[in-house]
């Protein structure tokens, strides 16, 4: 994404072409990530869920290449489960005949190709500035890198937690990091020269700074949409997180971009280590690197071993239809007559839930549980007393409605509620900063420690 020099008018069309078409490609790949939420009020979320249009093979070799995530298990499951007879020889049959078009081989042949297949390394994911320099350094760059932005992250996104703010919060996301990046002397004295001044000239709008990177990364075209999928893959936590902002951005009729510009971040991260790492082989393995991004990106076919461990699994899954087939024919059609049970007990379809369910029909065998999905009160928001910002009361996924301010009908009993409150929630705060503040926490280990 090379910007082509032209004059006037025409260059800022082009310029705003060429944006568009990075946003683009940067957001084809952020929607890839699936969001996660707080443990406040955390939700089961299909880790797939940016991928869902695409067939479970097509994802199995994405994730591989761009992450190194394996869909599947391990050959020597497959393998054992052969030897044990849970997987049969009609199985493999039926699972080969199903993808008959793109596999063309017999069950024999097939069979005979696993020898010595789980003995064979896993092939390695596309890589990155910061794997190349890893392998020739033999520094782990990649942990210091994730470290760095981790340290970062953490106090950006933090709500209150955090007794010192380490991060500009109330900046953009990029701009804080890039503030923090122009003055932590961590990178330098970790070997990376002038990396400060590096950033420094990057531009400050994210993604015209993400242009300049991958100009100085001369990533092939065609290429980004994998290269930055994995970016994002290996800082996969603070990815979700970022995710899940956009989302509830979204919800509420507001748009995406914290996902993109932590991308800008990652983005500019690989372009200031090719710069500041003095290392005489860096740019030559680079190079290496991308030629093999560049036949990774065009050739799309999945790989040998794959291929074999995902008609394994398919083999695998008819094998288990194949078994609770048989224990529903074998079944006695002799209906049990049950006895009036004494309570029943709906809950929702939750892991949380479930352990009240079971506990539940243990203590009494004619308790009855059911399981259902739904959520079983208002979408509304809740404000106690004294508080500025409160929580919804339903599901993340729902969009809250009326906002519900706690309040005593006597404004005089409400007042002093309201007073007691805040002069709790102040005296705390105020111990709290004095247990953890930079010179108090002396004064305050020494006298409690005695």
């Amino acid at each position: 994404m090379t910007l082509t020099k032209l004059d006037g008018s025409n260059f800022l069309e082009q310029l705003e072409k060429e944006n568009n078409a990075l946003v683009n490609a940067m957001r084809k790949a952020c929607k890839k990530i699936a969001p996660v939420w707080p443990l406040e009020n955390f939700v089961a979320v299909n880790p797939y869920l940016g991928l869902t249009d695409k067939k479970f093979k097509n994802v199995a070799q994405d994730l591989a290449t761009a992450g190194g995530i394996q869909m599947t298990l391990p050959m020597s499951f497959y393998m054992e489960k052969l030897e044990e007879g849970k997987i049969l020889r009609e199985d493999i049959e039926a699972a080969l005949k199903r993808n008959a078009d793109e596999i063309d081989t017999n069950t024999d042949d097939f069979l005979a190709s696993l020898k010595d297949q789980d003995k064979k390394q896993e092939p390695a994911p596309v890589a990155t500035v910061v794997d190349v320099a890893s392998q020739l350094s033999g520094k782990d760059w990649n942990s210091f890198v994730t470290s760095r932005i981790s340290f970062w992250a953490a106090s950006y996104f933090d709500n209150g937690q955090a007794s010192w703010a380490a991060a500009d919060k109330k900046a953009g996301l990029f701009a804080s990091w890039k503030f923090d990046a122009e003055t932590d002397l961590t990178t330098e004295i970790a070997g990376l020269k002038n990396f400060r001044e590096t950033i420094k000239s990057f531009p400050n709008d994210p993604i015209l700074a993400a242009q300049k990177a991958l100009e100085m990364l001369r990533i092939p075209e065609g290429c980004d949409n994998i290269y930055f999928h994995r970016l994002l893959l290996k800082v996969g936590g603070w990815s979700a997180y970022a995710a899940r902002l956009d989302w509830d951005s979204e919800l509420y009729g507001g748009k995406d971009g914290k996902l993109i510009e932590m991308l800008a971040v990652l983005t500019c991260w690989e372009a200031g280590i090719l710069t500041c790492l003095q290392h005489d082989e860096l740019n030559k393995k680079w190079n290496e690197a991308k030629i093999i991004l560049s036949a990774t990106a065009a050739n799309r076919s999945i790989n040998e071993q794959l291929a074999q461990k995902l008609i394994l699994q398919e083999a695998y899954d008819l094998a288990a239809q194949r078994e609770i087939i048989k224990k529903f024919k074998n079944g006695s059609n002799k209906k049990e007559i049950k006895q009036q049970t004494k309570a029943q007990a709906i809950f929702c379809i939750d892991v949380r839930s479930e352990v009240y369910r079971r506990n539940l029909e243990l203590v009494d065998s004619n308790i009855e549980t059911l399981g259902f999905a739904g959520f079983f009160a208002f979408p509304v928001k809740y404000v106690p007393i004294a508080h500025e910002n409160g929580e919804a009361q339903c599901p993340v996924l729902l969009k809250t409605g009326p906002t519900i301010m706690e309040e005593l009908p006597n404004k005089e009993q409400h007042q002093s509620a309201y007073n007691s409150r805040m002069f709790k929630h102040q005296v705390s705060k105020i111990w709290k900063y004095f247990k953890s503040g930079a010179v108090t926490c002396f004064s305050f280990v020494s006298p409690i420690g005695l």
